[in-house]
């Protein structure tokens, strides 16, 4: 599997690794190439935020395309990642189980 990191910050470049590494078992199963864009934005009120966007491909098709923003950076790419994983499981649960 093909995993393609942009990170604009490289501090956040590890901590991103660290959850990428987490997921990594969910996912290396149903998808070819993984692509995760994690940036920073200021939101409301002057509140940091980090956007966190994870796109899945296999067979030539996009699987998924999934964007979280949370205050925290491991918030947002956990969830991300995470929602990633379940969506393909359930997936792959309806095409074993059609009924």
């Amino acid at each position: 599997m093909q995993v393609h990191l942009h990170v604009t910050e490289p501090l956040d470049r590890e901590r991103v690794k660290q959850r990428l590494a987490f997921h990594l078992n969910d996912l290396e199963a149903h998808i070819e190439r993984l692509e995760v864009d994690v940036d920073r934005l200021v939101g409301p009120g002057g509140r940091r935020l980090h956007t966190c966007r994870v796109t899945g491909h296999a067979n030539g098709a996009v699987l998924f395309d999934l964007r979280e923003r949370q205050p925290q950076l491991d918030t947002a790419v956990s969830r991300a990642l995470g929602r990633g994983a379940r969506l393909c499981q359930r997936r792959q649960l309806r095409f074993r189980n059609p009924n």
